[in-house]
């Protein structure tokens, strides 16, 4: 299998949970919010639909229903008690669709299939709309400070490692037992070979823009100088385990 369609695979799954995203956003944000989290969750769930129709046509061995079942298996955010205050799910969101932005830019820039191209194109804009779109709601209200800024930031990035992902590309993937370290070396190895530094650059612009202000072109480039060499490090450090 080459690496785009177990990225793919994965992001189909990722997407195509909407539906329990949704109900945890609208539990943490509010009624207020409920209407517009409900067309952001069918925005979503669309796009599970538009990565499994390409899965159809160019990977027929993926069967969508079997491995989604599996997924659903590991709740989510089923803890209330450990949501976050609105503000700061908010701030969390606009990270989120930050680095979803920043991915299918990515993988649209690393596949040479032209209707992949095509999805992820239409996908990134789509996530960079929806970036604003809690980002506006986030200046609603009042501003965090920046201690729980960096920590809220913080806690999301370390979250990107966390079991709703890595078991996604699991279950998206492989049979057999799960193993939380050879799932994450097999998914995060082939997630950070496409990312370029112009990629982080567009991501960190999106993050700063959340955050209320840019920083200098000089500090931009040299903040994507030191995100490029993480994660360089970090996938030099992978223990690669084989497909």
């Amino acid at each position: 299998m080459s690496d785009l369609r177990y990225l793919v695979r994965t992001t189909c799954l990722l997407e195509s949970r909407s539906e329990q995203y949704g109900a945890y956003l609208e539990r943490a944000l509010g009624p207020e919010h409920a209407e517009w989290v409900g067309e952001w969750a069918a925005e979503e769930a669309h796009h599970g639909a538009v990565l499994r129709e390409w899965l159809d046509a160019h990977d027929p061995e993926f069967d969508f229903a079997e491995r989604f079942a599996r997924l659903e298996a590991l709740p989510y955010h089923a803890d209330a008690a450990a949501d976050r205050a609105p503000a700061e799910e908010l701030l969390s969101r606009c990270v989120v669709e930050a680095l979803a932005a920043g991915f299918y830019r990515a993988l649209r820039d690393a596949t040479d299939d032209d209707s992949l191209k095509r999805v992820c194109g239409r996908l990134m804009s789509d996530e960079a709309r929806h970036f604003k779109g809690f980002r506006r709601r986030l200046e609603a209200l009042p501003e965090l400070s920046s201690a729980a800024k960096i920590r809220v930031i913080a806690q999301r990035v370390r979250e990107l490692d966390d079991d709703q992902i890595v078991f996604a590309s699991h279950c998206a993937n492989h049979d057999g037992a799960y193993s939380h370290r050879t799932a994450h070396a097999r998914y995060m190895g082939r997630v950070y070979a496409i990312y370029r530094r112009e990629h982080l650059a567009f991501v960190q612009s999106m993050i700063f823009t959340a955050l209320g202000g840019r920083p200098s072109r000089r500090a931009s480039r040299a903040i994507s100088r030191v995100l490029a060499g993480v994660i360089s490090a970090k996938r030099a450090r992978l223990s690669w385990v084989g497909a």
